[in-house]
Protein backbone atom coordinates (compact mmCIF):
# COMPACT_ATOMS: atom_id res chain seq x y z
CA UNK A 1 0.00 0.00 0.00
CA UNK A 2 1.44 3.18 -1.01
CA UNK A 3 2.05 6.13 1.75
CA UNK A 4 0.35 9.43 1.60
CA UNK A 5 2.34 11.97 0.50
CA UNK A 6 2.80 14.53 3.42
CA UNK A 7 2.07 18.22 2.87
CA UNK A 8 5.19 20.51 3.16
CA UNK A 9 4.72 21.73 6.75
CA UNK A 10 3.59 18.34 7.86
CA UNK A 11 6.04 15.92 9.52
CA UNK A 12 6.11 11.98 10.15
CA UNK A 13 6.11 10.61 13.42
CA UNK A 14 8.78 8.04 14.08
CA UNK A 15 9.46 6.14 17.24
CA UNK A 16 13.05 4.53 17.61
CA UNK A 17 14.37 2.33 20.43
CA UNK A 18 17.98 1.38 20.25
CA UNK A 19 19.92 -0.28 22.60
CA UNK A 20 23.70 0.50 23.70
CA UNK A 21 26.23 -1.68 24.89
CA UNK A 22 26.25 -2.81 28.55
CA UNK A 23 30.10 -2.06 28.93
CA UNK A 24 29.21 1.77 28.25
CA UNK A 25 28.91 3.72 31.21
CA UNK A 26 26.15 5.75 32.27
CA UNK A 27 28.08 9.21 31.56
CA UNK A 28 28.95 7.88 28.19
CA UNK A 29 25.45 6.86 27.45
CA UNK A 30 23.83 10.42 28.26
CA UNK A 31 26.52 11.32 25.59
CA UNK A 32 25.25 9.22 23.09
CA UNK A 33 21.38 9.98 23.55
CA UNK A 34 22.21 14.00 23.26
CA UNK A 35 24.58 12.96 20.09
CA UNK A 36 21.31 11.49 18.42
CA UNK A 37 18.79 14.00 20.00
CA UNK A 38 20.57 16.59 18.54
CA UNK A 39 20.89 15.09 15.20
CA UNK A 40 17.10 15.14 15.04
CA UNK A 41 17.60 18.84 15.97
CA UNK A 42 20.28 19.13 13.11
CA UNK A 43 17.77 17.67 10.59
CA UNK A 44 14.98 19.64 11.06
CA UNK A 45 13.26 17.23 13.17
CA UNK A 46 11.43 17.40 16.40
CA UNK A 47 11.67 15.25 19.43
CA UNK A 48 8.43 14.55 21.43
CA UNK A 49 9.15 12.34 23.81
CA UNK A 50 12.43 10.63 25.25
CA UNK A 51 13.24 7.49 27.64
CA UNK A 52 15.45 5.73 29.15
CA UNK A 53 14.51 2.45 29.74
CA UNK A 54 17.69 1.69 31.91
CA UNK A 55 20.10 -1.70 31.27
CA UNK A 56 17.88 -4.66 30.75
CA UNK A 57 18.01 -8.38 29.89
CA UNK A 58 18.09 -9.18 26.63
CA UNK A 59 15.30 -11.77 25.29
CA UNK A 60 17.98 -13.41 23.44
CA UNK A 61 22.09 -12.73 23.28
CA UNK A 62 23.38 -10.06 20.83
CA UNK A 63 26.51 -9.86 20.07
CA UNK A 64 27.51 -12.01 22.84
CA UNK A 65 25.93 -9.69 25.06
CA UNK A 66 23.36 -10.98 27.37
CA UNK A 67 22.24 -6.73 29.13
CA UNK A 68 21.76 -3.87 27.22
CA UNK A 69 20.81 -0.49 27.48
CA UNK A 70 17.19 0.43 26.01
CA UNK A 71 16.59 3.99 24.66
CA UNK A 72 13.20 4.94 24.01
CA UNK A 73 12.98 8.20 21.30
CA UNK A 74 9.74 9.49 20.13
CA UNK A 75 10.37 12.33 17.10
CA UNK A 76 8.47 14.28 14.13
CA UNK A 77 10.86 14.56 10.92
CA UNK A 78 11.18 13.36 7.32
CA UNK A 79 12.50 10.15 5.71
CA UNK A 80 15.86 11.68 5.41
CA UNK A 81 16.29 12.43 8.83
CA UNK A 82 15.90 8.81 9.51
CA UNK A 83 18.36 7.63 6.89
CA UNK A 84 21.09 9.57 9.06
CA UNK A 85 20.17 8.48 11.87
CA UNK A 86 20.16 4.87 11.42
CA UNK A 87 23.61 5.33 8.99
CA UNK A 88 25.02 6.85 12.54
CA UNK A 89 23.55 4.26 14.36
CA UNK A 90 24.96 1.74 12.12
CA UNK A 91 28.21 3.37 12.24
CA UNK A 92 28.44 3.73 15.87
CA UNK A 93 30.18 0.98 17.94
CA UNK A 94 28.22 1.31 21.15
CA UNK A 95 24.67 0.57 19.46
CA UNK A 96 24.04 -2.71 19.15
CA UNK A 97 20.06 -2.81 17.77
CA UNK A 98 17.47 -0.36 16.65
CA UNK A 99 14.09 -0.39 15.18
CA UNK A 100 12.32 2.55 13.72
CA UNK A 101 8.71 2.98 13.15
CA UNK A 102 6.12 4.96 11.36
CA UNK A 103 3.61 5.79 13.98
CA UNK A 104 1.60 8.32 11.10
CA UNK A 105 2.00 9.91 8.17
CA UNK A 106 1.20 13.47 8.31
CA UNK A 107 1.46 15.14 11.93
CA UNK A 108 2.10 19.27 12.34
CA UNK A 109 4.80 20.10 14.25
CA UNK A 110 3.43 23.02 16.17
CA UNK A 111 0.64 20.43 17.44
CA UNK A 112 3.25 18.56 19.59
CA UNK A 113 4.86 20.33 22.55
CA UNK A 114 8.95 19.34 21.93
CA UNK A 115 10.41 17.90 24.99
CA UNK A 116 13.06 19.63 27.28
CA UNK A 117 14.84 18.77 30.58
CA UNK A 118 11.82 19.73 32.71
CA UNK A 119 8.99 18.10 31.03
CA UNK A 120 11.25 14.75 30.98
CA UNK A 121 11.43 14.85 34.77
CA UNK A 122 7.80 15.60 34.94
CA UNK A 123 7.35 12.52 32.80
CA UNK A 124 9.36 10.74 34.93
CA UNK A 125 7.58 11.52 38.26
CA UNK A 126 4.08 10.78 37.15
CA UNK A 127 4.95 7.67 35.76
CA UNK A 128 6.21 6.35 39.08
CA UNK A 129 9.67 5.10 38.22
CA UNK A 130 10.28 1.62 39.73
CA UNK A 131 14.11 2.45 39.63
CA UNK A 132 13.17 4.84 42.45
CA UNK A 133 11.10 2.88 44.56
CA UNK A 134 7.74 4.72 44.15
CA UNK A 135 5.81 1.67 43.25
CA UNK A 136 4.01 0.22 46.16
CA UNK A 137 5.34 -2.99 48.01
CA UNK A 138 4.21 -6.02 47.91
CA UNK A 139 3.04 -6.49 50.81
CA UNK A 140 0.52 -3.34 50.37
CA UNK A 141 -0.30 -4.43 47.11
CA UNK A 142 -3.84 -6.07 46.79
CA UNK A 143 -4.01 -10.15 45.82
CA UNK A 144 -5.63 -11.19 43.21
CA UNK A 145 -9.23 -13.30 43.95
CA UNK A 146 -9.48 -16.37 42.03
CA UNK A 147 -13.22 -16.65 41.16
CA UNK A 148 -15.34 -18.97 42.90
CA UNK A 149 -15.82 -22.52 41.56
CA UNK A 150 -18.71 -23.47 38.74
CA UNK A 151 -21.51 -25.47 40.10
CA UNK A 152 -23.38 -25.17 37.22
CA UNK A 153 -21.49 -28.04 35.76
CA UNK A 154 -21.89 -32.00 36.94
CA UNK A 155 -18.82 -34.29 37.05
CA UNK A 156 -19.58 -36.08 33.68
CA UNK A 157 -19.89 -39.79 34.28
CA UNK A 158 -21.48 -40.49 30.92
CA UNK A 159 -17.20 -40.91 29.59
CA UNK A 160 -16.09 -44.03 29.29
CA UNK A 161 -12.86 -44.67 31.18
CA UNK A 162 -9.64 -44.77 28.10
CA UNK A 163 -7.51 -47.36 28.49
CA UNK A 164 -7.80 -48.54 25.24
CA UNK A 165 -4.77 -46.05 24.30
CA UNK A 166 -1.69 -48.03 23.21
CA UNK A 167 0.03 -44.32 21.59
CA UNK A 168 -1.68 -45.04 18.61
CA UNK A 169 -4.94 -43.75 17.00
CA UNK A 170 -5.94 -40.06 16.04
CA UNK A 171 -3.93 -36.82 17.45
CA UNK A 172 -1.97 -37.73 20.00
CA UNK A 173 1.01 -38.16 18.55
CA UNK A 174 1.99 -41.79 18.34
CA UNK A 175 3.43 -44.17 15.39
CA UNK A 176 0.45 -46.37 14.40
CA UNK A 177 1.58 -49.47 12.39
CA UNK A 178 -0.68 -50.35 9.87
CA UNK A 179 -1.51 -54.41 10.42
CA UNK A 180 -1.86 -55.02 6.41
CA UNK A 181 1.68 -53.30 5.62
CA UNK A 182 3.94 -54.01 8.52
CA UNK A 183 7.46 -53.35 6.67
CA UNK A 184 9.80 -54.41 9.95
CA UNK A 185 10.23 -57.92 8.04
CA UNK A 186 12.65 -56.53 5.18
Amino acid sequence: MPRIQTPAHMRREYEVVYLIDQGVEEPSVDKIVHRYRDLVGEQGGKVVKMDNWGLRRLAYPIQKKAKATYIYMQFLGGKELVKEMERNMRLSEEVIRWQTIILDDAVDPEARPAVTEATKHVVIEERGDARRGDRPSRATAPTPVSPPPREDREDRDDRDDRDDRDGGGRGRGGFRRDRNNDYGDR
